[in-house]
Formats: C-alpha cells, structure tokens, sequence
C-alpha cells in the first residue's frame, strides 16, 4: 500500500503564493492588451517628445532666454513672432519662466510662457501657423483661519505666521476707521481672521484672497467685519448690524502721518512772520510721497496756486471740495475732469509754492466754506440694502459661528475650492 505523501505547510504555502502571482500576471498580461487595443495612437509621439524649460535672467528678453537654453533661432523665431501681438517681450521679469515640448524632429507640440505665476501665454500650431493665447490659469482657493493675540504690536504678532505682509496690512485697513493699530493697540489684544489662499497648479501658494471676516478685540471692545458681496456684485465690509465700515472719507490723505501745523484762523506764517487765517491741515511727510484722493470724486482743477505751488482740486459729493497743495507733481493720468476713487494716488508731496520744506497743505470745503479737516464729521457709506439683510444675515451667521470657534493659533478645517483666472 502507498504512503500518503507527506508536504510541509511551509512548501505548501510558498507553492500557492507563485501559483496566484502566475495567475495575476497572466490576467495583468491580458488587460494590458486590451487596454492597448483602444489607447489612443496620438499620445505616440508626445511620449517620444522632449520637455524643455527655463527662466528669465535680470536684463534678457524672452528671445535671449530662450537662445541660451539651446532652443534652435528657427524655432524662437516661430514662438516670438506670435507672441509680439499679445504683449511686449521685451519687458520681461527675472523670474518668467517657459515650457517647450518638442517632437524628436524638433517640431514644436506646445509653448508656455508663465509671467509670474499669474499669467499663462500659449503657443500653438493651428491650420499651418503658429498662434499665441492668454490660457487661463486654475488656482486652488483655500479657506484659513488664523488667529493670534498682540505682543508689542500687531504686525510684530503676526509677520511670524503668514506667507506675505499683504494680509497684515488688509486687515489693519478693514479696521482703519475702528482702530489706530499705531497708537491704540496695546499687548493683549486679540484678533482672529477667516481669508482666502490661492495655490497654482503646481500647488503653490500665489497669494492672499479675499478677508472674509475678521474680529479685534481692542481692551475688551469687539469690532467685527463681515465681508459680503450682494447680487449685484458690489461687496464690502460690514459691521454686525449691517453697516458699512468704509467711511465716505479717509481721515488723511498720507499714509505717514505727522501733523506740522494746524487748522487755524490766525497763524504766524513761518515764512512771511505774520498773523493770516491758515484755512487747512500741513502733514510733514518725505519729499515724494504718494497723496491719495480722500473719497470719490471728480477732479476740478490741476494747476499752480500762489503760494501752495503745485495744486490739486477734487469735488466729491454733498458739496465737499479737497485740495492738496505743495505738490511735486501729479500721477498720471491725473487731469481736469477725471473721476478718481477713495485711495487712488493722485499726486506726490513737494514743496512748491512758498514752504520752508517739503510737506502737504491739505484743506476741506463745504459748500464753498473752509473746514478743519480734522473735525469734519463725514457722511458714512451705504449699510447692506434691505433687499440684502436676510442673505446678509445667513452670511454674517456662517462667519460667526466660525470666529466663535477659534483659538489662540488653532486651525479650523474648511472647504476648498478651485477658480479660474
């Protein structure tokens, strides 16, 4: 009688295990075939085409750039000429960067010319030439949260936690009629922000987005902003209650601030040494620095005053007239008749006319009438229109909730989203 064969479970286990990868193999071999009957026949040739891509240097054009990354004269020439009609190339910045993918018989597949990480410029061949387009370019817009609490200053606290200065300055300027973050702000207060981060791509960050709602809690007095844009497309910052918090006028026209003299009915003028009405306010500030239009408005008057020198007049609405004296100059396109926006640059400090040095003589009228530009009370901006209240309602609603979660440097997950550009 036979002996039963005897295997060890060992050997028996190794044998199953080559057995299934000579099963699965087979299977994969199969697929494989398949999958190849119905790939596309066009992708040949891209597989054997090569990749290559370079940058701008500090004093190239785009023509050099190219040359000296070895692409042949014949095909600069192919990619330059269409691109001339959509921007010049001759002011590109250190740091642009392109991509050319080209057949092995160096025939061109595509061309991207990135200017930053912005703009996207393409070129192609269509019906026999070669054409040039602006091709959009997909951000991925991430909601963050930070939150934080004011050591020394407001912008020391925050410098350390965020990709870029600009949202530092965004949230001082949503509050700048709230709160002096120069003089008011003191250790221990807190703020908290909900924003938006914009990534290519290649899911690099780009820059901030919008500020869709933030809080400041100046020595235990909230102010909140609540950022919403109504059907219409106009957006801006609210309060809880509605209201705008962009008044209709800036208080000063500088961003440095440094007040050398006064409102006054009698002055000693330091030039002439005599008592005369001086009828406005003089900022000290650099020579050069920008001057900004206070409220929207029309200009009425570009032109030489005596003794302010170079002067700018500006109509605005409800029969308030400003004017900026002592001007080195103008910004351009600034005329008679243009209209301007609150915070457009408009003119640059100097020292025209009768000064002891460089500074801006700025003034206010109300119907014809001077007022101290530091006392006026001006009109605030439009609240959410009632048509608005109950969507702005549901908005303000989401974005409390959500500061009411935060935490000193906690993050809070939120959605993202991609957007096109």
């Amino acid at each position: 009688m036979l002996k039963k064969l005897k295997i060890p479970s060992a050997l028996l286990f190794q044998f199953l295990i080559i057995f299934s990868l000579a099963f699965l193999l087979t299977i994969a071999e199969k697929t494989s075939e398949q999958v190849g009957l119905i790939s596309d026949p066009v992708q040949e040739p891209v597989n054997a085409a090569s990749l290559m891509t370079g940058s701008v240097r500090p004093g190239e054009t785009l023509s050099l750039s190219l040359i000296r990354n070895g692409i042949p004269h014949f095909l600069v020439e192919q990619i330059v000429k269409p691109l001339t009609s959509l921007l010049d190339l001759r002011k590109c910045k250190p740091g642009d960067f392109f991509k050319l993918l080209i057949t092995p018989d160096t025939s061109i597949l595509s061309f991207e010319y990135w200017r930053g990480n912005k703009e996207r410029y393409r070129v192609e061949e269509k019906d026999g030439a070669f054409v040039a387009y602006l091709a959009p370019v997909v951000f991925t817009r991430q909601i963050k949260t930070l939150s934080g609490e004011v050591h020394n200053s407001l912008w020391e606290s925050m410098q350390t936690q965020v990709k870029s200065d600009e949202l530092i300055l965004r949230l001082s300027d949503i509050f700048a009629w709230e709160v002096d973050f120069l003089t008011e702000v003191q250790n221990g207060d807190r703020f908290k922000i909900i924003y938006e981060e914009l990534f290519n791509e290649q899911n690099e960050f780009v820059e901030y987005g919008e500020i869709l709602a933030a809080e400041f809690d100046l020595q235990g007095t909230k102010y909140t902003a609540i950022n919403y844009k109504d059907s219409t497309g106009h957006s801006d910052y609210y309060d809880l209650n509605g209201n705008s918090l962009r008044k209709a006028f800036l208080k000063t026209p500088l961003n440095y601030r440094r007040i050398s003299s006064g409102f006054s009915y009698s002055r000693k003028h330091p030039v002439f040494r005599i008592n005369r009405p001086h009828f406005g306010v003089d900022f000290s500030a650099p020579w050069g620095t920008p001057v900004v239009a206070v409220a929207d408005g029309q200009v009425i008057f570009t032109g030489w005053k005596t003794g302010l020198g170079r002067t700018l007049e500006i109509k605005h609405n409800n029969g308030f007239i400003t004017c900026y004296g002592h001007l080195t100059g103008f910004a351009k396109g600034i005329f008679r008749g243009k209209r301007v926006s609150q915070k457009d640059i408009v003119a640059y400090v100097g020292s025209t006319g009768i000064t002891t040095g460089p500074h801006l003589h700025y003034e206010i009228k109300i119907n014809g009438r001077p007022v101290d530009p530091l006392k006026v009370t001006f009109p605030p901006s439009s609240p959410v229109k009632k048509l608005f209240l109950a969507d702005f309602e549901q908005t303000k609603e989401k974005w409390v909730y959500t500061l009411g979660l935060l935490e000193d440097l906690n993050l809070v997950a939120l959605p993202q989203e991609s957007v096109t550009k």
